[in-house]
């Protein structure tokens, strides 16, 4: 009922107040690539640490060193089904792995050389890249063994594009063998293109 001459007064209940915060798509976009930067940093932090605690005067610090990060390459290639069968497959390895070879540099080449023998799925093809990553003079005796005794098309390219990191007057009288007496015509057509390669060079 309304009386008159009367006001009637309602108390209103006072929202509590909100503070949003909005990330402008411009904010989102830059802390993307700043926790990646982050994680990148800290993967080649810990490889170098662990490249520097291995003693380059020390043959057999090195083979270590090499033997792990070989071995702890090719098991993260490596999954179980579930009926327990092992399967492997192919990863390019990542920056942080060849960081670490790297690192060792030349005095890595006798026991990478070793590990061209392997029996593990990928291990030859790693233990090619692992050379090409280091390159100079003292990766070409191994490659050049490895072509003339593997029978393995992947390995044999491989090695190939690994001697282009070796010096020039190394690496084409091999290669240029290879184009001369390999049967396998796709690795003489790798041949030829890394020749041409080799041979822009040292025209320029």
């Amino acid at each position: 009922m309304k009386y008159p001459g009367i006001r009637r007064h309602t108390t209103r209940r006072s929202r509590p107040v909100q503070f949003h915060s909005r990330r402008t798509p411009v904010a989102r976009w830059l802390l993307v690539p700043m926790a990646a930067i982050i994680l990148l940093s800290s993967l080649n932090v810990n490889s170098l640490a662990q490249c520097q605690s291995a003693s380059q005067d020390s043959p057999v610090a090195v083979r270590q060193e090499v033997e792990r990060i070989f071995n702890r390459t090719l098991d993260a290639m490596e999954t179980t089904t579930p009926e327990g069968v092992k399967a492997t497959t192919w990863m390019p390895p990542d920056q942080s792995i060849e960081d670490e070879i790297k690192c060792l540099g030349p005095s890595a080449v006798p026991a990478i050389a070793v590990l061209l023998k392997s029996e593990r799925p990928f291990g030859v093809l790693l233990g090619v890249r692992m050379l090409g990553w280091i390159g100079g003079p003292k990766i070409v005796t191994p490659l050049k063994e490895l072509l003339e005794s593997s029978t393995s098309q992947i390995a044999k390219t491989n090695a190939l594009e690994a001697l282009s990191t070796a010096p020039t007057e190394l690496a084409l009288p091999i290669i240029q063998r290879v184009l001369d007496t390999d049967i396998n015509r796709y690795v003489r057509e790798k041949a030829s293109r890394v020749e041409a390669r080799l041979k822009g060079k040292v025209e320029n």
